[in-house]
This record gives structure tokens, C-alpha cells and sequence, in this order.
């Protein structure tokens, strides 16, 4: 008797489970639970995709804005340099006289390590005004002057005719 008891409940509760399951333990809700959290992680993982693209794009993008930036950079030097005026320097030989005068360009090897005057003054066009009677003399001083061995080089001398100082009126 006791058997058919413990029978008849096993097969209620079979049936209450094959029946009853749905309600008894909300399967339904946590089936559509479970779907929509499914769901969720397919639109998270969309939303990660989308994000590391547009990551990759934003990456992209900040490369290239940063080497026009640099461009624009080596282009504002370039424009500023090139509006700079550099000096023209005149080394002066002799004495100034109405007799011939002879200008040649001359250029300096600076030490490796130079001051900041010799990087001035030789990083502007230099030139050698020697008053002579003639070329060979006017080479010859300028030689003399700026030494091949202190890292002096003179280019070709060639006749040259000063502009004149105005004169100047007594006023009287």
C-alpha cells in the first residue's frame, strides 16, 4: 500500500511536471530571457565591430592630419626663410681711391663646432673689395689678407666699379 502511494505521487508529480513545467518554473520567460540576452550580445558585439572600425578610421585619419601638419610646418619654415633678406658683407682692401677696384666672393670653412658671430657673418654672401692697380695685385693682397690655410677661399676677382658717395654742399 505504501508503494502504490509513493507510485500514485511519483506519477502526479510526472505529470505535474510534464504539464505543469511551464508555470511551475516560468520556463517560457526564461527561454525569451534568454533570447533577448542572446539577442543583446549580437548588438554588443555589432557595437564593437562598428566601434573598432571606426577606431581603425579615427587612427586613419589622425595619421594623415598629422603629416599635413608637418607639411604645413615645413612649409612655414620654407616661406619664412625664404623671406628673410640675407646681408650682402663687403670686406674692404685698401683705401678707397678713384684708381681701380676689383670685388671677388669669398667664403669660409667654419670649425666644427663654430660661435655664433662666425655662423652669422659667414652665413651671409660675403665679398672682398681690393683697391689695386690690377688683378694680379688685388689677388695677391686678398690672399694675404684671408689665407687659404685658415679656411679662407676667394673666388675670381673681377674689375668692379663702387657706386660714388654723394657730395656733400657747403651750405653758405
Amino acid at each position: 500500500m505504501w508503494l502504490g502511494v509513493v507510485l500514485i505521487i511519483a506519477v502526479a508529480l510526472e505529470a505535474l511536471l510534464l504539464v505543469g513545467q511551464d508555470k511551475l518554473f516560468d520556463s517560457k520567460k526564461l527561454a525569451d530571457m534568454e533570447a533577448e540576452l542572446e539577442k543583446t550580445y549580437g548588438d554588443l558585439r555589432e557595437a564593437k565591430k562598428r566601434i573598432d572600425d571606426r577606431q581603425i578610421a579615427l587612427r586613419t585619419v589622425n595619421v594623415d592630419a598629422e603629416r599635413q601638419r608637418k607639411q604645413i610646418q615645413e612649409a612655414d619654415k620654407a616661406f619664412a626663410e625664404s623671406q628673410k633678406v640675407m646681408p650682402k658683407l663687403i670686406h674692404v682692401i685698401g683705401t678707397p681711391n678713384p684708381g681701380p677696384c676689383f670685388r671677388a666672393p669669398i667664403t669660409k670653412t667654419l670649425p666644427a663646432n663654430p660661435d655664433r658671430a662666425q655662423k652669422a657673418v659667414w652665413g651671409c654672401t660675403n665679398f672682398i673689395e681690393v683697391w689695386a692697380d690690377d688683378v694680379v695685385t688685388a689677388k695677391a693682397t686678398a690672399e694675404r689678407q684671408f689665407q687659404e690655410k685658415q679656411g679662407y677661399k676667394i673666388g675670381e676677382m673681377v674689375a668692379f666699379q663702387p657706386p660714388q658717395p654723394p657730395l656733400l654742399k657747403a651750405a653758405g
